[in-house]
Parts: C-alpha cells; sequence; structure tokens
C-alpha cells in the first residue's frame, strides 16, 4: 500500500478523501486522515447523491471518523456504496453509517478504535444541525471482524434506526459491548459469532452468554457458536423455564407488538421444549423457521 497521510481536508465536511461522484473507487492506500474529522467521507449534501463507490484494500486510521458513508448516499439500492476488505483502526469510530441507505460494509478489520467499531445515526445527531433525512436504511454490515474497539462504548451502536439495516455473519468480541441499540427498532444481529459459544450476554434472554453483550431491542438469535461461523446455536427450554419461554429470544416477534398480542411469531434458532409428562418430560423440538399463530388469543 502507498502511505498518504492528509495535508489539509477538505472544507466540508473536513475528510482526507472526500468522495462524493459516482463510480469512484479508493484501493490500496495507508490512509492516515491525523487532523481531519473524516479521514474517507463518502457522499455529500442530500442533493448531492452519489452510488457505486468502493472503498477497499486499505489502511483507515487517525480520525475521529475512519470511513464516513454519509448522507448522500446511496439513491440506488441496485448499485450501493461498498466498503469492503479495509483495516480501519485508531479513529475514534471506525465507521459512521450517517443517514446513510442502501450501502454495504463487508469484509473489514474494525479494530482499536476508541469510541467504537460502528456507529449509526441520524445526520442530525452528528452534524449537530436539522438536515431533515432520518436514520440510515437498508445498510448491510456482513463478514466484519469488529474487536478491540471502545473506551467507554461498544462495537457497533445504534442511535438512529431507519429500518431494514441488518449486521450479520460478522465477528464481534472483545470490544467493551457488543451491539447497543438505543431505539425502539429491532435491530437484525442474528447469525454472528459473539467470541464465545454461549453467544452475546444479555441479563434476562442470555444470562449465561459468556460473548460481548447486546441491549434490548437487538435479535441475536441464531447466532454462530464458533469462529468459522459453520455452526448455528440452539435452544433447550426446560419445564421450570416455560414461562419465561416467549422471553427467551428464540422467537421473532414483529415490530410494536407483545408476545401475547402478535397474530404470529417465528421460530430463530432450532428449539426443544421439554414439556412435563407424567412423571416425566416429553419433548417438542421446533425447527428454525417454524411459524406459531395466534387464534383467539392463545399462542
Amino acid at each position: 500500500r502507498a502511505f498518504f497521510v492528509a495535508d489539509g481536508c477538505s472544507s466540508f465536511p473536513g475528510a482526507a478523501f472526500h468522495l462524493h461522484a459516482d463510480g469512484i473507487t479508493l484501493s490500496g492506500l495507508d490512509i492516515n486522515g491525523s487532523g481531519c474529522t473524516h479521514t474517507v467521507h463518502v457522499g455529500d449534501l442530500a442533493e448531492i447523491q452519489v452510488r457505486d463507490v468502493t472503498v477497499t484494500d486499505n489502511a483507515i486510521h487517525g480520525s475521529t471518523f475512519g470511513t464516513t458513508i454519509s448522507w448522500g448516499s446511496s439513491y440506488d439500492e441496485g448499485v450501493p456504496n461498498v466498503v469492503t476488505g479495509n483495516d480501519i483502526y485508531s479513529n475514534s469510530v471506525g465507521v459512521l453509517l450517517n443517514s446513510a441507505s442502501n450501502n454495504t460494509v463487508s469484509d473489514n478489520s474494525i479494530h482499536h478504535n476508541s469510541s467504537a467499531g460502528l456507529w449509526l445515526a441520524d445526520c442530525s445527531q452528528i452534524e449537530d444541525t436539522f438536515c431533515g433525512i432520518g436514520g440510515p436504511s437498508a445498510n448491510s454490515i456482513s463478514g466484519n471482524t469488529i474487536q478491540f474497539n471502545g473506551l467507554s462504548d461498544t462495537g457497533i451502536h445504534i442511535f438512529s434506526n431507519g429500518g431494514g439495516n441488518a449486521a450479520n455473519n460478522n465477528i464481534v468480541s472483545e470490544n467493551v459491548e457488543g451491539v447497543i441499540n438505543d431505539t425502539e427498532n429491532n435491530f437484525d444481529a442474528d447469525l454472528n459469532c459473539w467470541g464465545e459459544a454461549s453467544g452475546p450476554f444479555h441479563e434476562t434472554t442470555n444470562a449465561e452468554g459468556l460473548g460481548n453483550s447486546v441491549s434490548d431491542n437487538v435479535e441475536y438469535r441464531p447466532f454462530y457458536t464458533d469462529l468459522e461461523r459453520t455452526t448455528k446455536s440452539v435452544s433447550e427450554i426446560d419445564p421450570d423455564d416455560l414461562s419465561s419461554l416467549l422471553d427467551s429470544g428464540s422467537f421473532d416477534i414483529p415490530d410494536g407488538e407483545s408476545s401475547d398480542e402478535a397474530s404470529q411469531i417465528t421460530v430463530n434458532e432450532d428449539l426443544t421444549i421439554n414439556v412435563p409428562d407424567g412423571g416425566g418430560t416429553s419433548s417438542v423440538v421446533l425447527p428454525s423457521g417454524t411459524v406459531i399463530t395466534n387464534e383467539d388469543g392463545t399462542i
């Protein structure tokens, strides 16, 4: 990689590389964004929207936000902007999705960033001005290794969620916390490895989890139990735990509905329910994807 040290930053938004035209590829550089707000910034203002920008095979470090995909990207869900295969480290935040839509963050090593690996935020939360765009939406975060981030924050922090965002098939481990969701909208974080076979820690739905913690409104089941991401978790519920079955995290309950009000719920992972039967126990096996319908108020 060719080494590049920022000698001044763009006037707005203060980036070492400001990519605000369609079809740009930034590749093969070791970029020190020292003194800049953003080392690499994709997109611009709402009226200057970009698509088909690729940031790949770079070392990106030294600024407040290592790579920002901002509210001028991407207006075309068929041609996303892609940040892939980069080494992103020693920033305050590794990757910022700033009211951005229809973008892909994949196969990066995002590590040793002092605040967080990734932020998802409304541009008004970042720019300290009302931009009228809303939260990030329909972004794919996949195949990344997100480790050793945060002195006081986390691997992934969702400040705003416009819907349709997903973080799947990542390794999320050794961060201060794994995923924090400050919103009431569920965040799709299933099929990740959390560094431990027992999965992420959640105080009510997975208190035995030894991996990075997750907050409420984070869908983490099923998860991978191995770093190779080949073996999915399964659940087994014992008779004494039946009262908390629907709160176990093993079911997908539609946003804004409770388990007793939902028209249907979906099993997230292979689930075995051990039911008392006379003097013994019978097992009911529900494969992942099973849909349970609520009829007359009874699940």
